[in-house]
């Protein structure tokens, strides 16, 4: 009985002794101050190679609520074109009060690879739609490394933009 209560005791020591790991905390969405007036966002794809991905990119952002239409004649664009230093980029045009009007995203289809274009498109799609990147620790939200939503994305969209301009109230 005794050995039995020092081993407890043991591992009740070691137990203390290790170290404590803190729990992260939920990732704070980053926003870039601008937003959408109204929805649909309305874009066109410029380059056949990115208009399949393009379209599950925006099924993405559509299943949380966000509303996208692809429609030939809107003045927010999607191109295939190389770019220096970057795999994507997103360009907002704004007006005042702050609000997007249009955006357009380019992406290097050399650099990215085909099995990720369509997560790198909504990445690309979270900066059009106002958001930033997170603090770099996040890692529940598409706008940090993740190639899928998650819950960050969420509350992002619900801090963005309130039930008015969504479809329906998904939750992941």
């Amino acid at each position: 009985m005794k050995t039995l209560a020092v081993a407890i005791l043991a591992v009740a020591s070691l137990m203390l002794a290790l170290p404590v790991q803190a729990e992260v905390p939920p990732c704070q969405p980053t926003f870039s101050g601008y937003s959408w007036a109204q929805m649909p966002i309305r874009y066109a794809v410029k380059d056949a190679i990115l208009r399949d991905d393009s379209r599950r990119a925006a099924e993405m952002w559509r299943s949380l609520g966000l509303q996208f239409q692809e429609d030939p004649a809107a003045i927010s664009t999607i191109w295939a074109s190389p770019i220096g230093g970057s795999g994507a980029v997103t360009y907002l045009a704004i007006q005042h009060p702050p609000h997007i009007f249009a955006f357009t995203i380019r992406m290097d289809t050399t650099v990215i690879p085909p099995s990720e274009r369509a997560a790198v498109l909504a990445h690309e799609l979270g900066h059009a739609i106002g958001l930033d990147h997170p603090n770099p620790i996040c890692s529940d939200t598409i706008m940090w490394t993740a190639l899928k939503l998650f819950p960050g994305d969420l509350r992002a969209r619900d801090q963005l933009y309130p039930s008015p301009f969504r479809i329906f109230l998904p939750s992941l």
